[in-house]
């Protein structure tokens, strides 16, 4: 999920990337409560398997925003998970990318 969001909000992604970020947060929100409600339930570990690879390429064919640097120095410093680090920063990080992206957006 973070790094859907993270390539939505990147300056340099493009509509085609908008996209495929749209459907792994759709996947996720949709598929993540049941792979973790319930480890065995292989449908829901698959979906978030394609959201996870459907957000890596739009990540990876657009450039990392604000939100990612900050995730790995953060996680390093504070001794965290990068995806915690990514999370507490989604919204301070989200509102400085929005308003250098908020054309490409509207």
């Amino acid at each position: 999920m973070l790094i859907a969001i993270d390539t939505a909000t990147a300056y340099a992604s493009l509509a085609l990337y908008d996209g495929l970020c749209l459907q792994a947060m759709k996947l996720a929100f949709e598929w993540l409560p049941k792979a973790y409600a319930d480890g065995n339930d292989m449908t829901a570990r698959e979906k978030m398997q394609n959201a996870a690879t459907i957000a890596g390429l739009g990540f990876g064919n657009s450039n990392t925003s604000l939100c990612h640097a900050l995730a790995h120095t953060g996680g390093y410093v504070q001794h965290t998970p990068r995806a915690v680090s990514g999370y507490s920063l989604t919204v301070f990080a989200g509102v400085h990318s929005f308003q250098s992206t908020h054309r490409r957006c509207s």
